[in-house]
């Protein structure tokens, strides 16, 4: 006659999960005869009671002592361990301008289960959101959410940063020097979604992101101030100016120092250098100048006065925008 075998599970739980109070099933065996020897399966343990840590299908063996025969009984000990699914902190945030806190947005597709935040510091969520899926964050930092399945204690967690929101201001501007009038093209950014407002330093405005200009002689202070919430920021850049190219050039001076027309002076604009040379009839060269304005007084190269007469002059001229211009004429002197 064989023996009969019996298992009940002793512990307080039946079912294997993630906490601390269910994570262990202890197995306990009996047998008639009692003085059958036990062996279970899996692992060939051979003691009377067997702690479970997994969900499975356990065998007990009973083999009576006294004519060799067997008896089975098996028990299924179910169990989940699989962590909540689908959690979700939230994507990155910031803390807006003006504003001392954010409220974040925890998910679960795991039913029936709780929510435990922790942020960078004790007092950085406030007290009574922690527990939420919508917590109330007043730092800058991680946050950690920690999604727990009431059913089996298994936990599953997910971080979110929390930032603090900024303006920032930038130009570009293309070009930024040039001849009159001169059409600036400017690319303004910042971080986030700003407004923009610019002040062309002329009295004209905008509030485009890419705004243009038109600019005449003169240097211009632009400035770009760009607004987040009560966030603010500003940029500047120079644009400058130069008038057209144009040469005048007098063909009479009277160097008396009778505080009138002593100079033969060219007049200039959008000129970034002049070369002035001046011969006398013979062709010898009197005078020679290079840099931004030219002129001659009526003087030799050894400081003497020159004659009256007719002198020759030969000009070279290059424009702030590169276009190069040569003039060459005659002028009187008269004292």
């Amino acid at each position: 006659v064989p023996p009969t075998a019996t298992i009940t599970a002793i512990s307080t739980n039946s079912t294997i999960g993630c906490g601390g109070s269910n994570a262990t099933v202890i197995l306990s065996g009996a047998t008639t005869p009692t003085n059958a020897a036990y062996t279970w399966l899996p692992g060939l343990q051979t003691t009377q009671t067997l702690s479970v840590t997994t969900a499975g299908i356990y065998t007990l063996v009973a083999v009576d002592a006294v004519n060799g025969c067997s008896g089975i009984s098996q028990f299924t000990v179910d169990g989940n361990t699989n962590p909540p699914q689908g959690i979700d902190a939230g994507t990155n945030a910031s803390i807006a301008c003006g504003s001392s806190s954010i409220s974040l947005s925890g998910i679960t597709t795991t039913t029936n289960s709780n929510f435990s935040w922790a942020g960078p510091s004790a007092t950085s969520i406030v007290p009574g959101t922690e527990t939420t899926a919508f917590p109330i964050v007043t730092e800058v930092g991680d946050y950690t959410l920690t999604v727990t399945d009431n059913l089996t204690g298994c936990s599953s967690s997910d971080v979110v940063t929390v930032s603090q929101a900024i303006a920032t201001a930038s130009i570009t501007a293309n070009p930024t020097t040039g001849i009159s009038p001169l059409t600036v093209a400017f690319t303004g950014s910042g971080v986030g979604t700003p407004t923009y407002s610019w002040n062309f330093g002329d009295s004209n405005t905008s509030s485009f992101q890419n705004p243009s200009n038109t600019f005449t002689s003169g240097t211009y202070t632009v400035i770009l101030t760009t607004t987040s919430g009560s966030c603010i920021a500003t940029a500047t850049v120079e644009i400058i100016v130069e008038d057209g190219f144009s040469l005048e050039i007098p063909n009479v001076f009277t160097p008396n120092n009778d505080g009138s027309n002593d100079f033969f002076s060219i007049k200039s604009s959008g000129i970034k250098e002049i070369s002035l040379q001046i011969f006398n009839r013979w062709g010898e060269k009197l005078y020679e100048f290079s840099g931004p304005k030219a002129s001659w007084d009526g003087l030799a190269p050894n400081g003497l006065v020159v004659p009256e007469g007719t002198y020759f002059y030969f000009v070279k001229a290059t424009g702030f925008d590169g276009t190069e211009i040569e003039k060459h004429g005659s002028v009187n002197l008269f004292r």
